[in-house]
């Protein structure tokens, strides 16, 4: 009999973080973007902009905003967790920010980036925890109990306004 190749959709091999954007490692680098649910939850992607001028071969710091989402209920911001170097930033999504809300996975990756103090699968492999790095099981909890969260803040606000 043939063998039947196993297919996992693009999701469930990347990482996520809590602020939603997700990892992919392309061997020594990683490609970020941002997650469905993220796109979902902001009703759309408007635009990206740089937000802070790095330069070529710099070291960007953990936690640094490094671009501005805009959305249809706000603006937020990409930080990545751990120091790094910006290789590459995708002009496809920058020409044509709304491809991200019907794809955000695949060649829609927002920035491809360099790890400066570890190894790439040691960020994945070995210091998920480090990193606040969740696989697509945890970051799926993750989401249902942020679901209920705005649910139940939605409801608290009505029942404001009633009373």
């Amino acid at each position: 009999p043939e063998r039947v190749k196993q297919h996992y959709s693009y999701e469930r091999i990347l990482a996520y973080t809590k602020n939603h954007l997700w990892y992919a490692y392309n061997g020594d680098l990683l490609q970020v973007g941002i997650s469905k649910f993220a796109i979902a939850k902001h009703k759309g992607i408007v635009n990206i902009e740089l937000w802070y001028r790095y330069k070529a071969e710099e070291i960007i710091k953990k936690d640094t905003k490094l671009f501005k989402i805009n959305t249809n209920t706000g603006p937020f911001y990409l930080a990545i967790p751990f120091d790094f170097k910006v290789i590459y930033a995708n002009s496809r999504v920058y020409n044509l920010p709304l491809a991200l809300n019907n794809e955000p996975y695949n060649e829609n990756w927002i920035i491809q980036i360099e790890p400066v103090q570890f190894a790439v699968k040691n960020i994945f492999y070995n210091f998920p925890e480090r990193f606040k790095l969740m696989s697509w099981e945890k970051y799926m909890k993750y989401i249902e109990s942020e679901k209920k969260f705005i649910f139940f803040k939605k409801l608290k606000n009505i029942i404001w306004e009633i009373f």
